[in-house]
């Protein structure tokens, strides 16, 4: 996947769509376990491991007090209302309610009054301006004014001022350069002018000093529109630092590494998803050489861990998709610090609604004897086994089932049989048993595509529909359909020579009701 590709799904997008389209777009090649939750992995062993479904953009914070870190929502191909909490050596599904699910919200720990504060991000429909803390038993929400609604911000705890400090972040096309902080009671406005950003990375250094590094400053985000500079604010002044460091980038995360007084830097997005480490010693940024590490990575979260002594990195997307890893690094080497093998044989599995059903998709990277597909009612059984496939390494498979009832929720799980004769479940899923989901637009086929496409998109309900071809700049090329469709799946086949050929390049294939907007990219080719 390029990085055209990869900056569209959250650059591009957030200039061609309004703010509450933002979080409606589905990005491709994401395991989308939003509203399905993913709640077990496992390798060949019998017993399930469970973790976090992965993701990119969630909100994290280090709770001191308890030695926990904590972590709130993100994007899976839709936005996540979860939260989990990791202890040091397993994870914990600690909440599924509270704040409405939603992408790019952000974290902090209040050390002071020993709660995690979160403020914003974007939901379906909405750009959030709402604040919450979490005891580590329940979120609870503060009726409080304060910051713009945004999303794509930073929170940091500042010690020396005994508050949690929020900088930045983007509204539609407004980008905020306005810091905040916050009492426990309510916000108040420090500056209201700052180096304006969205997508970057804070930390704070000798318990004083926010430290803003890279980001995206445009109102939009094509390769190019990254920052590489970095800022540090010390009770309300600005301050540029005259430092060329790392190269300018967005999607980035950094945090400060308390023992060794270095902020640390990890990959990030410019023309390509960034796999290198930089260290900053508070007036010089120095590249780090490492073995192995979590490989290309943007929009991790990156948080310090002050009980080990080490800096976190969750999650985040490359390449291949969305991540649920969770990576220690302590100044020298990077470690994996959950079960490794939980990763090693299922790939995908997700699950959406299709003609006459439900469709599961899955993908193992492990060799095994043959896959079995269970349905429930629900997560606890009775379990009856739908389906069964002989497969082998690496194959990817897909059932409709057609006996399901899109409006009624239903679980589903993959059960994986070895040669030996033993078998575990690999994933489980569910379905909520609503048809929002229904809304949905397919990738092209082909892609690339030198002449003609075929198309499939859903409708939860009947309504009017628009399908367009849109170049990079926003302009709409080509209207592929246009008019009123039942609810339920449609496909179209649209030919480029009817419409006159455009030029060779990246396009994308817009769809747009009152029920939202999703974009799919295209690349044609000549």
């Amino acid at each position: 996947m390029s990085a055209v590709h990869l900056r569209s799904q959250f650059g591009f997008l957030q200039s061609m769509l309004t703010s509450r389209d933002i979080t409606r777009i589905s990005f491709g090649l994401l395991l989308c376990t939003a509203a399905i939750g993913l709640t077990a992995v496992a390798s060949s062993s019998s017993a399930a491991l469970l973790r976090p479904p992965a993701r990119y953009s969630s909100g994290v914070a280090f709770d001191s007090d308890r030695s926990v870190l904590v972590m709130f929502g993100g994007w899976a191909g839709s936005p996540l209302g979860d939260t989990w909490e990791w202890d040091g050596s397993t994870w914990r599904l600690a909440a599924t309610t509270g704040p409405a699910a939603r992408n790019a919200p952000a974290l902090a720990y209040d050390s002071v009054r020993r709660k995690t504060v979160l403020f914003g991000g974007d939901s379906p429909g909405v750009t959030r301006g709402d604040t919450w803390e979490w005891d580590g038993a329940a979120w609870t929400q503060l009726a409080v004014s304060g910051p713009a609604p945004r999303t794509l911000h930073r929170l940091a705890f500042v010690p020396s001022r005994g508050r949690v400090v929020l900088f930045g972040g983007m509204s539609g096309p407004t980008r905020f350069g306005d810091v905040w902080e916050w009492t426990g009671t309510a916000w108040l406005q420090i500056t209201t002018e700052g180096p304006a950003r969205f997508l970057f990375g804070m930390a704070v250094e000798d318990s004083a000093r926010l430290v803003v590094f890279g980001g995206n400053t445009r109102p939009a985000s094509p390769p190019g529109n990254e920052s590489g500079g970095t800022w540090k604010w010390t009770d309300g002044v600005w301050d540029s630092v005259p430092d060329s460091g790392p190269g300018r980038r967005d999607h980035v995360a950094i945090a400060h590494d308390a023992l060794r007084q270095r902020t640390v830097l990890y990959g990030g997005l410019a023309d390509s998803v960034l796999a290198d480490l930089w260290e900053f010693d508070g007036g010089h940024w120095t590249n780090v050489s490492f073995q192995g590490g979590p490989g290309p990575r943007a929009f991790p979260q990156l948080v310090y861990d002050n009980v080990n002594h080490v800096v976190l990195l969750f999650g985040g997307f490359s390449d291949s998709g969305a991540k649920n890893d969770l990576w220690a690094w302590n100044g020298t080497t990077w470690r994996r610090v959950d079960d490794e093998s939980s990763e090693t044989l299922l790939r995908r599995f997700d699950i959406e609604p299709f003609v006459g059903g439900l469709r599961i998709r899955w993908e193992l990277t492990g060799e095994v004897a043959a896959v079995g597909l269970e349905r429930a009612p629900g997560d606890a059984g009775p379990w009856a086994e739908v389906a069964r496939f002989e497969t082998v390494a690496g194959a990817r498979g897909e059932w409709v089932d057609s006996g399901a009832h899109v409006d009624q929720p239903s679980s589903y799980r993959l059960v994986v049989r070895y040669g030996d004769g033993s078998s575990s479940v690999a994933g489980t899923l569910r379905w909520p048993g609503t048809v929002r989901d229904a809304f949905a637009l397919d990738q092209p086929i082909p892609n690339p595509a030198a002449i003609g496409i075929s198309i499939e998109f859903g409708l939860a309900r009947a309504e009017r529909a628009r399908l367009t071809l849109i170049d990079l700049q926003g302009r709409v090329v080509a209207t592929l359909a246009d008019g009123d469709y039942s609810a339920g799946r449609h496909r179209i086949s649209w030919s480029a020579s009817s419409a006159g050929p455009p030029s060779a390049g990246v396009y994308f294939v817009r769809l747009e009701s009152a029920s939202g907007a999703r974009a799919r990219r295209l690349t044609i080719t000549r």
